[in-house]
């Protein structure tokens, strides 16, 4: 008998034969499929660790445009300057997303607190708020937000820059707008 010779082609193919076999009669799934799965659980549990999820009973408990305050008893807030209310905004922008209407930014001296707030124009109306004493720090509503990589990629971003500002605003709040009880 001769020697017969496999090539190497061959074996190739027949382990890929059973592969696709193995997928079919497993239910294997793809590495797509797997990796999109994982970015998606990745995405949640940024979700729940980062950011206050407010649930549609809340939502309609809550005006839509409602900005958390202080927990004391009301209080005046300080505007900032124009230039430094562009700056904070522009700083947003280049750091998060450019496609945002901003509603307040209010420094509140006495409390020491700090309020940020807008909403994304092409994430459905996404609102978020970020406040430097509130004990959940940045909240974000929606009513319908689909759940894409981008939409993804922007909810990082802004946790990102919500840890920034909020370091940031922490030591500005207490050399730049000290409060004089006087």
């Amino acid at each position: 008998m001769k020697n017969m010779k496999i090539s190497k082609d061959v074996i190739d193919e027949h382990d890929m034969t059973k592969k696709m076999l193995d997928i079919m009669r497993n239910g294997k799934k793809s590495n797509l499929i797997v990796e999109e799965e994982d970015a998606t659980k990745k995405m949640l549990s940024t979700i729940r660790n980062g950011f206050k999820l407010i649930t549609e009973d809340e939502v309609g408990q809550q005006a839509p445009s409602s900005v958390p305050q202080p927990n004391s008893a009301p209080s005046e807030s300080e505007d900032l300057s124009s230039e430094q209310l562009q700056q904070e905004e522009k700083a947003f922008m280049d750091s998060v997303s450019p496609k945002v209407d901003f509603r307040e930014l209010k420094v509140y001296r006495k409390e020491q607190n700090v309020v940020f707030s807008g909403v994304f124009q092409d994430m459905g109306g996404m609102e978020w708020v970020m406040s430097l004493k509130d004990a959940d720090g940045l909240t974000i509503s929606a009513q319908s937000l689909k759940i894409d990589n981008d939409s993804i990629a922007i909810l990082n971003k802004l946790h990102g820059y919500y840890v920034n500002w909020s370091k940031d605003w922490a030591v500005r709040v207490h050399t730049d707008f000290q409060y004089n009880n006087k």
